[in-house]
């Protein structure tokens, strides 16, 4: 049981760059940052390695990375399965592509997460 004031969790954040981030938040003990492509396998295997030692469920993970439906694609087809019951999932810019703006975007997260789903219907 936590005693008033403690909490449970952490956060991973993967991202390509970490120019924006605050120096503060770089050494917060319950905070892990990894640079790199969050679609890419040294990446995932990080990733996976982390999740699997310290996993109880409960997960939030959000996708807003680059949206360009074919890494999304590899997002969703990396992440999904890491997933457990209670956990939950977030794809950032759906609206692009005309739903409703920016329809000059080109195929985007809402693309891949339809495709995904007509794919894995479990």
């Amino acid at each position: 049981m936590l005693a008033a004031g403690e909490c449970e969790g952490g956060v991973i954040s993967i991202d390509v760059t970490q120019n924006a981030l605050n120096p503060t938040a770089t050494t917060h003990p319950r905070i892990r940052f990894f640079l790199g492509d969050s679609a890419t396998e040294s990446v995932l295997k990080q990733l996976m390695g982390l999740l699997l030692a310290k996993r109880r469920g409960g997960l939030l993970m959000i996708l807003d990375s680059d949206h360009a439906g074919p890494h999304v694609l590899r997002e969703l087809t990396a992440g999904v399965p890491l997933l457990m019951p209670g956990d939950y999932l977030v794809v950032e810019d759906t609206i692009v592509n005309g739903h409703p703006v920016r329809p000059q975007f080109g195929p985007g997260s809402m693309e891949e997460i339809m495709a995904y789903l007509a794919a894995n219907p479990g």
